[in-house]
């Protein structure tokens, strides 16, 4: 088996060619919308966008003037937790389109990616083309040992075309849930038994279809569900406690959500075990409930316990917020984390995974003003926040303190001293942390932000 993650060097030519204007720095530390998963001891990402960074401060109330690109999707960016060491992979086959909030799934060493909000071209006549935003109910695989992309074409009949919706693995079949879609599934509803609210502000839908992909039949299934399925939404989370599925939060109407749901995989039965400020989402909480919101994370760190983090509140607010669910067979139960006030920055459209020391990775999102009461989201969180469910390595905590010191005291000629493998992963890490933007920042939009942030 090959180790991956050559060092990302970013004085190569092959780092500073990303298309859009998305420099190596845009590349590893700027990014939404994407997926992210574990793969050895990496945490590798996948897709997105990115806001350009602004040449000077932006101003209350300002519209933005940077422009914004999606990210390569022939790229992979991994990131090593013990070093905090970046790399990239390119990757070959039938790449997908540019793509944004797409669900993807990991199963046998094949990443499943589906949907989400794509870019096409589409001829204008001459020597014009325009760029159609849309949602996709593609299905796509990625062999992450051989990085080779492969577009499937399942039997059966797909799920709505969808983007912002959530996806697990379960004894070998991939399931799909809910999503906000460009185009109405009225006929597919009726049909298939599921509920699709729409956009009073657009042609554009919520739904709540729940659809299973046989990865060995290659096909579509649509399983019955008995029970009370939660109610259509987009920018939910998803987690996996055992043969459990739990969702919470996300995005209908002028609402957003802070209920809770589990569906029984093995019996195919769905309940909801806290309808949260139903009815009225703009209630203060409980002492003991998360706030009403979409597009945050919940990750399973292990000992029965889903840890929610971040998100956009139903004030349009992001938050920065960490809550642990605990679930086992005689109660569920929320418990807030205390973290340092100054620990991260407000994030939303971020990801997280659970690296092999047992840490929780939050990896960059969107952010924006902590005063700012409307969807901006127009910058990132440049960082991979580190939360520590377990003990450091002894490695991890000599590059840690070496690098305090370095850093304090610019005496870097005393690296020498160190073993080599040790000097490189600290010389790396200080040079990634003096990358730059690109300068100046492009000011081309390749995507409308309402758009984007449609559904949410």
């Amino acid at each position: 088996m090959r180790r991956w993650g050559a060092i990302f060097d970013p004085a190569s030519d092959e780092a500073v060619k990303a298309p859009g204007g998305v420099s190596p720095r845009d590349q590893v530390y700027r990014r939404a919308g994407h997926v992210s998963w574990a793969y050895q001891h990496l945490i590798v990402s996948w897709g997105g966008v990115v806001e350009h960074i602004y040449n000077k401060p932006k101003g209350p109330n300002r519209t933005p003037t940077c422009g914004n690109s999606f990210h390569d999707p022939s790229l992979l960016v991994t990131y090593d937790p013990s070093t905090s060491e970046w790399g990239h992979i390119s990757t070959s086959g039938d790449v997908p389109a540019p793509t944004v909030s797409a669900v993807g799934v990991t199963a046998h060493d094949l990443l499943y990616v589906f949907g989400g909000m794509i870019q096409t071209e589409e001829d204008a006549g001459g020597e014009y083309i325009n760029l159609i935003y849309s949602s996709s109910n593609n299905l796509c695989a990625l062999d992450i040992e051989n990085r080779r992309w492969k577009k499937l074409q399942p039997a059966g009949e797909p799920p709505p075309k969808s983007e912002k919706g959530i996806g697990w693995e379960y004894q070998d079949s991939i399931f799909i849930f809910g999503g906000y879609s460009s185009e109405s599934c009225e006929e597919k509803a009726f049909q298939f038994g599921f509920d699709q609210t729409e956009d009073p502000f657009s042609s554009r839908v919520w739904h709540n279809a729940l659809v299973r992909y046989s990865i060995e039949r290659n096909c579509y299934e649509w399983p019955k569900i008995s029970g009370t399925l939660p109610c259509p939404r987009a920018g939910s989370a998803v987690s996996l406690q055992g043969s459990y599925a739990y969702i919470f939060g996300g995005r209908c109407k002028q609402r957003r959500l802070n209920d809770l749901f589990c569906i029984d995989l093995s019996t195919m039965t769905s309940t909801m075990i806290d309808p949260g400020s139903q009815p009225d989402p703009f209630l203060s909480p409980e002492p003991f409930l998360p706030s009403p919101r979409s597009l945050h994370s919940m990750v399973n760190v292990g000992g029965s316990r889903l840890v929610v983090y971040g998100g956009i509140g139903q004030l349009c607010s992001p938050f920065n917020d960490c809550w642990i669910l605990h679930v086992n067979e005689s109660i569920v139960c929320w418990e807030e984390v205390e973290l340092p006030y100054d620990h991260g920055e407000v994030r939303c459209g971020h990801t997280g995974t659970l690296s092999t020391d047992g840490e929780l990775l939050i990896h960059s999102g969107f952010t924006q003003e902590f005063y700012i009461t409307r969807l901006d989201l127009d910058d990132h969180c440049e960082n991979v926040l580190h939360i520590k469910y377990g003990v450091m390595s002894l490695r991890r905590l000599a590059l840690e303190a070496v690098i305090k010191i370095v850093e304090e005291s610019g005496m870097i000629h005393f690296l020498e001293a160190l073993p080599l493998v040790l000097q490189h992963s600290i010389r790396n890490r200080l040079k990634m942390d003096d990358l730059e933007h690109s300068r100046p920042p492009p000011k081309e939009s390749h995507y409308d932000r309402i758009r984007l942030h449609a559904g949410i």
